[in-house]
């Protein structure tokens, strides 16, 4: 009996672990996204099979609350001459790491799901849909978040620049932004700081994301909050994101 339940624990211990690396080594494609009938750009997996990528049809409901939607370092770079991939990386080393990418202007669907994995990069081949379709560097937000905790974001190092690169949007009307953060330890947060402005343009889309300016000498994890107030109202809603910024 003791040699039964020994084999029987070891075997669902490797199925444990089969399943561990499957989940995190898997290209998180997402099922709720409609290629567009384009099968070059269309969103679908992309060969050698690390990566979900293109466009799809607009989303049946918009996004109603605050998202964050780039997180990197250094300054994404490329042309329409741009040849072979680029390669992306994390400042979290040893842990994998989902790489999400999203266009930013107002109508333009799309994305892109990947895998960066502990200690490793990932090269995106730019030639599959984003020199296709025309877009630009200005036009993408890429950021991760932690593959066993989704709830982690992470930022994504595209350049060796130094610099550190955070937008938001709010997809609704509004006329002020603010932000804070506090460091963040065993799950806990400090206590917040008082608010600081967003220096929003005079003419911008309410779809515009906006930039906070974040210390680059930033370590360890935070908490960050942004809040915006409405167009007509005073009441003010806001967002917590937890950002790992390295290991």
């Amino acid at each position: 009996m003791t040699t039964y339940y020994a084999t029987l624990t070891g075997r669902i211990l490797l199925l444990m672990t089969c399943f561990h690396h499957w989940a995190v080594a898997a290209p998180p494609c997402d099922d709720h996204l409609a290629p567009v009938s384009d099968p070059r750009t269309g969103y679908h997996l992309r060969e050698p099979n690390t990566r979900c990528e293109g466009f799809y049809k607009a989303p049946v409901s918009a996004a109603a609350d605050l998202e964050l939607v780039a997180l990197t370092r250094g300054r994404l770079r490329f042309d329409s001459a741009t040849i072979g991939p680029l390669q992306l990386s994390s400042p979290v080393r040893h842990e994998a790491v989902q790489l999400r990418g999203i266009a930013l202007p107002d109508k333009t669907y799309y994305r892109l799901d990947g895998l960066i994995p502990a200690a490793g990069d990932f090269r995106w081949d730019l030639s599959d849909a984003v020199l296709p379709r025309h877009l630009r560097p200005e036009d993408l937000g890429l950021f991760g978040r932690l593959a066993d905790k989704l709830e982690v974001f992470v930022p994504i190092t595209v350049g060796p620049e130094p610099g550190l690169s955070l937008r938001v949007r709010d997809p609704n009307p509004y006329d002020k932004a603010s932000w804070r953060y506090a460091l963040r330890s065993n799950g806990a947060c400090a206590a917040m700081p008082a608010w600081t402005a967003v220096r929003l343009p005079a003419h911008r889309m309410t779809s515009d994301p906006f930039d906070i300016a974040l210390p680059d000498t930033l370590t360890g994890e935070i908490c960050l909050e942004v809040g915006t107030r409405p167009e007509g109202k005073a009441q003010w809603k806001q967002e917590r994101w937890f950002i790992r910024l390295g290991d």
